[in-house]
């Protein structure tokens, strides 16, 4: 016996959900500690950092987050603002805060803010309710479909809330090679990346199974010799 019909939605609802959490969660992280906006929303930035570092460290999850979507609204443009760059890996991988106000590779970026950000707005509630609709059309059985989109549509969430409460989207994640830097991202991004990259494989794997069926002999019946 298969898996219930709604098993696909409790798969969207749950990965989605998570990668929204995590997306958030960890642009929230980037704005505190690559940035000055906590300090300077709290009037810390003349204190000595051994205090400053103190008061951050005792803030609840409810300060933090209002903290994240009330006032983090381009931290390193603050007077005398500094964002930081945190080394990972030595010549591959560091965090830096970076705000995108364009879309993949910069896309848009340097369109007035009264025509991009209704654009991306629309973009983004199209591609989710386009999402749906295809979710819908799915079976249990396509697992790499389902987990796929749920994918794709966490972290088009992720960057969605970005556009709607501060008109660009949060990128901390930068890995590079000597010079050469691929574009910074964050989880959101990666996930959609992750998502098509499962559409991608089902596609090829469906594609390999039409080739070997429409390659296979095809069976002949021979007719039966009498025996009189």
């Amino acid at each position: 016996m298969g898996p219930p019909l709604f098993m696909r939605w409790k798969v969207l609802f749950a990965l989605g959900l998570l990668v929204i959490v995590a997306d958030q969660w960890t642009k929230l992280l980037a704005v505190q500690h690559l940035t000055p906006a906590f300090e300077v929303s709290l009037g810390l930035s003349e204190r000595p950092r051994a205090e400053r570092e103190q008061v951050l460290a005792n803030l609840s999850l409810i300060e933090r987050i209002d903290l994240f979507y009330g006032h983090a609204v381009h931290p390193c443009a603050d007077s005398g603002g500094y964002c930081r760059h945190v080394p990972v890996i030595e010549g591959f991988w560091s965090f830096r805060y970076i705000e995108n106000p364009g879309a993949a590779w910069g896309l848009l970026a340097n369109a007035t803010e009264s025509v991009r950000v209704p654009f991306f707005i629309a973009v983004s509630i199209g591609a989710m309710l386009l999402i749906l609709g295809f979710f819908r059309k799915l079976e249990d059985r396509q697992k790499l479909l389902i987990y796929g989109l749920s994918l794709v549509f966490g972290g088009a969430i992720g960057n969605f809330i970005d556009r709607l409460h501060l008109s660009y989207v949060v990128d901390f994640i930068d890995w590079y090679v000597g010079r050469y830097h691929w574009p910074t991202f964050n989880v959101a991004d990666a996930a959609i990346t992750s998502g098509v990259g499962l559409l991608l494989l089902d596609w090829a794997i469906e594609a390999v199974r039409e080739r070997k069926a429409s390659r296979a002999p095809a069976m002949v019946l021979q007719p039966q010799e009498s025996s009189d």
